[in-house]
């Protein structure tokens, strides 16, 4: 879930951390709102979509594993690839 608490539309991209770092080779996304750029209206929300599987490999001391995202603005880097009319 992500909401754009802003007046004014927004792009983001998402940037994952998984923890024990050593889990990251086990876990593989299939669906993840990480793998593009997300545009949000202002104050639009939306549920972002993640699919992911555990590999049957994963060590036995794994008892826990943290994903997590950092969401950071591109909106001006977007702005700055759109072609404009001569």
């Amino acid at each position: 879930y992500a909401e754009n608490k802003t007046d004014h539309r927004m792009t983001v991209q998402a940037i994952p951390s998984v923890t024990p770092g050593i889990a990251a080779k086990f876990l593989k996304k299939t669906e993840c709102f990480c793998f593009t750029q997300q545009t949000l209206n202002g104050h639009e929300a939306m549920d972002m979509p993640l699919l992911f599987h555990l590999d049957a490999q994963i060590p036995a001391n794994v008892k826990t594993i943290t994903l997590a995202y950092t969401l950071f603005d591109v909106t001006s880097r977007v702005a700055s690839h759109v072609r404009r009319p001569l």
